[in-house]
Formats: C-alpha cells, sequence, structure tokens
C-alpha cells in the first residue's frame, strides 16, 4: 500500500515540515505560524487536539472575563490566581460572607455551581423560638429569603436568612443606638487592639488564611484589606502580620492614646 505523504500539509496553525516514521508510529515535524518548531504525533494533528505549538494557549489564557470585586451568591472575587481548572478556566480567590476564603473556578462561578465557601454554616436551617443577638424568631420564609423576629424590645421586624445566619442583624435596629465600637479614620480602635482570634479562623492566627499549599498573611487597615503576600511556611506568615501590626497598628494607637489628630 502507498504511504501517505503530510509534508506541506496544514493543521490549524501547523504546517508539516517532515516526516519521522518508526514502526507502527508517525510523527511530524511542524513549523508553527508564529516561528516555532516542534515534533507532534500525527494523531494529535489528525483529531484537532494540537494545533499550535503551545502559543494559542498562552494566547487564550490572556483573554479572560475579570471577575474581581464581583458577588457570586456568598462568595465575593478579590484576587485572581495563576491556577486553571481542568477545563482551562481560570481559578479565583474569593471571600465568603462568613469570613473563610474559597478557591473557585471562573466556570463555576458564572454557572451559580460555587456559591459560598462550603462550611457547615451555610447548611443552617432556622427554627421558630431561636434566639440570634436581641431577635427571636416567629416565622420563615426561606424562599424570600425572610425571617420574622421578634426583637427583646418589643418591635418585630423582618430581617435577610443571610444576615441573621451570618451574624450581621443582631436586633430590630435598637441596637445602633449605643455604639460601643470606636472609629478612627475607618479603623475600628477596638478591633485592632483585641487579641481574639474568629471562630471562622482555621490557622490560629489572625490575619493568616491557607491557600491551597500556601499561607496567605493579610491585615485591614483605614478600611482596606492589605494583602502581605503568601508564604510556604505559617511561621513566616505570621511574621509578616506580625511586621505589619507593628507598622500599621502600633503607631496608631499610640498617636490614638496621646491624642494626637491621626492624619491619613
Amino acid at each position: 500500500m502507498k504511504k501517505k505523504h503530510y509534508i506541506g500539509k496544514r493543521y490549524g496553525r501547523l504546517v508539516v515540515t517532515a516526516e519521522i516514521r518508526e514502526k507502527n508510529t508517525l510523527r511530524l515535524k511542524v513549523l508553527c505560524d508564529c516561528g516555532h518548531s516542534k515534533i507532534v504525533y500525527y494523531s494529535n494533528l489528525s483529531s484537532g487536539r494540537t494545533k499550535s505549538c503551545g502559543c494559542l494557549e498562552v494566547k487564550n489564557r490572556q483573554r479572560y472575563r475579570d471577575l474581581l470585586d464581583m458577588t457570586f451568591g456568598e462568595l465575593t472575587v478579590f484576587e485572581k490566581t495563576d491556577k486553571r481548572a481542568k477545563e482551562g478556566s481560570i481559578i479565583w480567590l474569593c471571600r465568603c460572607n462568613c469570613g473563610e476564603e474559597k478557591l473557585a473556578s471562573a466556570r463555576n462561578l458564572l454557572r451559580g455551581q460555587t456559591t459560598h465557601c462550603g462550611s457547615s454554616v451555610h447548611k443552617k436551617q432556622f427554627e421558630i423560638g431561636e434566639l440570634y443577638g436581641k431577635l427571636t424568631v416567629l416565622r420563615i420564609d426561606i424562599e424570600k429569603d425572610s425571617i420574622e423576629c421578634q426583637c427583646d424590645c418589643g418591635e418585630t421586624v423582618s430581617v435577610s436568612a443571610r444576615n441573621l445566619k451570618y451574624g450581621h442583624t443582631r436586633s430590630c435596629g435598637c441596637l445602633k443606638k449605643i455604639d460601643y465600637r470606636t472609629i478612627v479614620d475607618g479603623t475600628c480602635i477596638e478591633q485592632i487592639r483585641s487579641k481574639k482570634i474568629s471562630k471562622a479562623n482555621k490557622s490560629g492566627v489572625r490575619g493568616v488564611s491557607k491557600i491551597g499549599n500556601q499561607w496567605q498573611a493579610y491585615i485591614g487597615f483605614k478600611g482596606r484589606n492589605i494583602a502581605l503576600g503568601r508564604f510556604n511556611h505559617i511561621q513566616q506568615a505570621t511574621n509578616a502580620r506580625k511586621q505589619a501590626e507593628i507598622k500599621y497598628y502600633n503607631a496608631f494607637l499610640a498617636q490614638y492614646d496621646r491624642g494626637v489628630e491621626i492624619s491619613e
């Protein structure tokens, strides 16, 4: 049987320049439109699995929909990573309403398949008579995301299930009349003085969370969430957080305690 020859044939961005025949295997040397050469299996060319030297993949990766600061269910996107899902979409770092961080692919976010971090708090079911802060549950309408509650002060109020679940709403509004916090230039004095660690924190260190196999450090200051970097060891992230506390918090608190006006 006469052998087929492929020199000069085009497959996508690739043109065959030489044939390499080894027993029952056929490989082809190809020249890409971008100028790079490579050797590929004929089966990959004929099936369409290989269409370039790899430059198409790089080009496609540079084109993406920016999801930064967008909200999907309980998740808010705050950082793009270099990781890719199996289907090729970008993996984004998100922060959940419960405080946890979650890696999610653009595909799953846009399709509504990932809407929260997966913590057990999202499976919380409400019951009549349960107490949340000063609010007691009277009636539940999950479809409308509405919980009717009675406040300790006697007022009746409807609140969203989400706000009740995460403690964002703790009264009918009467608690707002009593503000126990001291806010200076977007910074809560009591919060930065506190050494208390949130129940949602799994690292045991304030401002440190695990992302994949690394530890990320961050610090909140003057209404901003400042990223301090990612580290291979938790101690490195802890040290970065402590240094940031010295840099941002210590001088700020010293000025506040001395009664000096704090500049932005």
